[in-house]
């Protein structure tokens, strides 16, 4: 047996000393009768050659080098290349981020670890997410990272092609949901002080949880224009700054807790922790149990919020800077129009009065 990825080559035997010397094979002519010309393939493209046997021969010598001069074998192996990926782009995102990429790139590299990127197999990559014993949603975040890493490689020339473009990206199903009002008046009143400032926050402002509220200062506050600035957030890497706008209630509230806390985060637990994404979750479960209404995470507070304001005739263009998407992601992902049956229903008699 060969280990993955090793080729046998023909041995040339120098007629003064024995010398291994590895010859790649050409691949082979034939001659189509219906076209009356020799014709190959190579990298799994036909090519017509010529309708001479020996001129076919040259020709597909010089066919051969010219595509081995375009494209070089990538001399790292997958676990190098993803090592690269991780380290040159640590500063380009938030911690949480980079370690989801750590997770699931270090299962890849356990698989794929000792294979060259260009002997790479979409079908090999399918039934290894097939087998990951993961869900829908996080096989296709997977799969939306491998191909950043290969697509990151080709820009910076280590690949000369993405051996995985064709790879599909199973579907991501939508989990949150948009809260009513009444939802919402419930939830305030049964939780506790320090948890009613953090939804506020989220309700008020349809903000990240995590990346964004919960990482707010009083440094970050602009009392009078009456919004935060953060430098460091998810979309940073497109060369604007997030900026946050707080209604007077939510900067009244943010007001107090900077004289309590003048550095160091706003928003804090009865422990004097930030708000972190697994007791969140722990909460809103239990307070969901609790009141009978259906579970719910923290970015239904941001789902709710965006589609209160386009319900409302708020244009997509100011939503997508108050929250810091794009429109074209508003569209996609947090226009929960259809759920608001109330709004539709007006929308409908407006539409023909």
């Amino acid at each position: 047996m060969f280990p993955v990825g090793f080729r046998r080559y023909p041995v040339l035997v120098h007629p003064s000393r024995t010398l291994r010397c590895p010859v790649p094979r050409v691949p082979g002519i034939w001659f189509r009768e219906s076209a009356r010309c020799y014709y190959t393939k190579v990298n799994g493209k036909q090519h017509r050659l010529s309708p001479k046997e020996s001129e076919a021969k040259r020709m597909l010598y010089r066919l051969v080098g010219r595509e081995e001069k375009a494209t070089p074998r990538c001399r790292m192996s997958v676990r190098k290349l993803c090592d690269t990926y991780l380290d040159r782009t640590r500063g380009e995102k938030s911690d949480d981020r980079h370690a989801v990429q750590v997770r699931h790139l270090q299962a890849f590299s356990d698989r794929f670890g000792r294979r060259r990127p260009d002997d790479l197999k979409v079908h090999e990559v399918e039934d290894w997410l097939s087998g990951t014993g993961l869900g829908q949603s996080t096989r296709g975040l997977v799969a939306g990272i491998l191909k950043a890493v290969m697509n990151w490689a080709v820009a910076r020339q280590h690949l000369s092609a993405n051996p995985l473009r064709t790879l599909k990206k199973p579907k991501v199903r939508r989990r949150e949901r948009v809260l009513s009002t009444e939802e919402r008046g419930l939830i305030l009143k049964s939780v506790s002080p320090r948890f009613r400032e953090f939804l506020t926050v989220l309700e008020q402002t349809g903000c990240r949880p995590f990346s964004e509220a919960a990482k707010l200062t009083a440094a970050m506050l602009d009392w009078e224009k009456g919004r935060a600035v953060l430098r460091n957030h998810k979309t940073a890497g497109k060369g604007k700054p997030r900026v946050i706008y707080f209604p007077p209630a939510v900067l009244e509230v943010l007001r107090g807790l900077a004289d309590e806390h003048p550095t160091g985060p706003l928003l804090r637990n009865r422990l004097g922790n930030a708000w972190r994404k697994d007791n969140v979750s722990h909460y809103l479960i239990r307070t969901a149990e609790l009141l009978g209404i259906p579970e719910f995470t923290a970015y239904a507070y941001r789902h709710t919020y965006i589609t209160d304001a386009l319900t409302k005739g708020v244009p997509v263009e100011v939503v997508a800077e108050l929250t810091g998407n794009s429109p074209r992601i508003i569209h996609a992902h947090y226009s929960h129009i259809d759920r608001r049956a109330d709004a539709l229903r007006d929308a409908a008699v407006r539409a023909v009065s």
